[in-house]
């Protein structure tokens, strides 16, 4: 087989697949009673009916039968869900995007305010009104942003037409390539919006600010506020970038979540830079006058240091945040795992055969931490008498309701189990079922202990009540039951064993060659093999995650353009004044290069401690792991903040140290 079609609806597999008759699966005997086998049905329907028709009557004719039914429009939910998930997330990355580069179109309204202060002033003077000076260069920067869109559009409408020649291999289908409409005019509502909620705001300040206090506005600025006619406009603006923003995010409740911690991190960033802004401004004086002037670049009257450090900010926390989570989930698949976890699966042993398969595995030197346990399929139909398809419980528990799970049974706690509630029953206990239950998986369903769970094994109803709670960790690589029963009923029902073992790396390949030569019945998965294709798919992932995360790096270097464009014209005449004293381009130079090497390195340290903080929550929360901190990420973040700055300042401050000191000495 070349190609199959409907592979991708298949969801996770190991080894390649293979196609053979019924007559010939009867005759290798591996339908057996406990067999981990599962049947699909492709159903074609007639015409005039609909796949919802279908699903609505076989699950009235079978409401027990536990059937997981998909149609055309969602054959691979698993799939679906992860396109959602990334969705969601480019989706958020976008809007942080947005966000920062809000900020830095802010501030390239005000550069470009600056700029034009004599003209506005002028135009003042002459009598012209407010509404007038606002609406012509309202205009001026719409036409800006028209023309900056639309630029936009055509680079993203071009970039998916490149995704084939580049990532042809990773794709498991043909792409759909083409324009798309709904998109591009989603990205540029997106787009006008944002340039009209941080557009207004300055122009609103400028319009009510007095023709005489224009020419003092960067020295002692003005105290003027915009109108709240112009202020309520940018607000509806924001309120439909949010409200668009909620539109097209597959989870409402998070986007929004998200969308407020932007909100908060950004104030708080600001407040932080404020902060430093009086520290340094309280500091001793250094004692090189380098650094002297470098800090004073930061804190005199227009200085972009508050800006910058909550634009540039935000990127680098999201990046240091991305980066440190990528550190830890490498972690646990690369180094935490390996150790703990066996070297080979081995499903689907029948009882007659487990002896035969114990003296074999005993037969290698170096087999260790061997473990045979009964597994018996069967699915929760049932939580306290209510239907499994009508109980309300957590979204991300959902999965242990739908299809079979592994149960076994023991009489005994297995080894390493982490009972957080209850007891174990006694050794010898043969009464009534009683069931030992995932502690986290319970809380998702609003279960505790006396709570009842309605089993379906092998077609009989079987009920048990929850004595105890264990946490189960499925990141250690071991057998995990979220459901283990008393050994008083579930031992009777015919039952399979999986086995695991470790081995040493030199007889894997050995101890693989045993087994399927003489069990061939028996599924072996070898553990290395499933760690490589998970750590494969979680590089990939954390790769995607790391290059949408340097859009909002970019944006925050837009930002810190955007803010030394600002200062440009102070720059130049400090410039001046410096070279008519004796400085040399180089000594002038080296003060911007200090001043933005502080001001980068003040801004990453202050990322690297939020990413932090947020990726240990999100570790803990979402992955159930402590935080690895990852000692190069910090460096990346920290010095990449600071050679970020350095070189954007000097690429900024360039044609300042350019400037001819006779020419603007001479300039009106």
């Amino acid at each position: 087989m070349t190609d199959e079609p409907d592979r991708i609806s298949g969801g996770f597999s190991l080894g390649p697949h293979l196609m053979l008759s019924n007559a010939a699966l009867a005759r290798t005997g591996l339908v057996t009673i406990g067999s981990l086998i599962q049947y699909r049905y492709r159903v074609a329907l007639a015409a005039g009916h609909t796949p919802q028709e279908f699903r609505n009557a076989a699950l009235a004719a079978f409401p027990d039968a536990g059937w997981e039914i998909r149609d055309r429009d969602n054959a691979a939910p698993g799939t679906s869900r992860f396109i959602a998930q990334i969705t969601m997330f480019l989706t958020l990355a976008g809007l942080t995007a947005l966000a920062v580069g809000g900020v830095g179109a802010g501030q390239a309204i005000g550069a470009f305010l600056d700029r034009k202060r004599r003209d506005i002033a002028i135009l003042k003077a002459l009598g012209a009104d407010g509404a007038t000076i606002f609406l012509v260069f309202f205009l001026q920067i719409m036409a800006i942003a028209l023309a900056a869109v639309a630029a936009g559009l055509v680079v993203g409408a071009a970039l998916p037409f490149a995704m084939p020649f580049l990532f042809a291999g990773a794709l498991p289908l043909p792409a759909a390539i083409g324009i798309y409409p709904r998109p591009l005019l989603l990205a540029f509502a997106f787009g006008i919006l944002s340039a009209a909620v941080f557009g207004i705001p300055p122009l609103a300040r400028a319009r009510e600010i007095r023709a005489a206090s224009l020419f003092r506005d960067q020295i002692a600025r003005s105290r003027a506020h915009g109108r709240w006619p112009y202020l309520a406009a940018a607000g509806i603006a924001a309120l439909a970038v949010i409200a668009l923003a909620l539109l097209i995010a597959p989870q409402k409740i998070f986007a929004l979540e998200f969308l407020g911690g932007i909100a908060v991190g950004l104030a708080v960033l600001r407040l932080i830079a404020g902060g430093l802004r009086l520290l340094l401004r309280h500091l001793p004086p250094m004692r090189t006058s380098l650094l002297r002037m470098a800090i004073a670049n930061l804190v005199r009257p227009g200085a972009a240091t508050a800006g910058v450090i909550t634009a540039l900010g935000l990127g680098l926390t999201l990046l240091a945040t991305v980066t440190l989570l990528d550190a830890t989930i490498t972690a646990q698949v690369r180094d935490d795992l390996p150790e703990s976890a066996p070297s080979f699966f081995f499903v689907d042993i029948q009882p007659d055969e487990a002896a035969r398969f114990d003296r074999l595995v005993g037969r290698f030197p170096t087999a260790a931490d061997f473990r045979r346990t009964p597994m018996i399929r069967g699915r929760i139909v049932s939580l306290n008498g209510t239907p499994a398809r009508d109980a309300k419980v957590d979204e991300n528990v959902k999965w242990a309701l739908n299809g079979d799970r592994g149960i076994t049974y023991a009489a005994t706690p297995p080894k390493g189990t982490e009972i957080t509630q209850g007891q174990w029953w006694a050794p010898d206990y043969r009464g009534p079922t009683q069931i030992s239950f995932d502690a986290e998986i319970a809380r998702g369903m609003g279960l505790t202990l006396g709570d009842t769970l309605t089993l379906n094994v092998l077609g009989r109803e079987l009920t048990g009540t929850i004595t105890s709670l264990r946490r189960v960790n499925f990141t250690n690589g071991r057998q995990n039951f979220i459901l283990i029963l008393s050994p008083s009923v579930i031992d009777k029902a015919p039952h399979s064993f999986l086995a695991t073992v470790h081995v040493a790396p030199a007889e894997e390949a050995a101890l693989y060659r045993a087994v399927t030569d003489a069990f061939p019945n028996v599924s072996t998965v070898r553990v290395k093999d499933a760690i490589a294709e998970v750590n494969t798919l979680l590089q990939s992932l954390a790769t995607g995650v790391r290059l949408a995360s340097l859009l909002t790096i970019l944006s925050g270097l837009l930002v810190l353009a955007g803010a030394i464009a600002i200062g440009q014209r102070v720059r130049t005449y400090d410039s001046t004044v410096l070279k008519v004293l004796g400085a040399t381009r180089g000594r002038i130079a080296a003060i911007h290069a200090t001043e933005y090497a502080i001001l980068g390195a003040l801004t990453g340290v202050l990322a690297l401690v939020a990413g932090s903080l947020a990726a240990a929550v999100i570790a803990h929360n979402v992955f159930g792991v402590a935080l690895v901190f990852d000692a190069r990420a910090a460096l990346f973040t920290v010095a990449g903040g600071g050679l970020a700055a350095i070189a954007m300042g000097i690429a900024g401050t360039w044609a300042a140290l350019a400037a001819r000191p006779a020419q603007q000495l001479r300039a009106p």
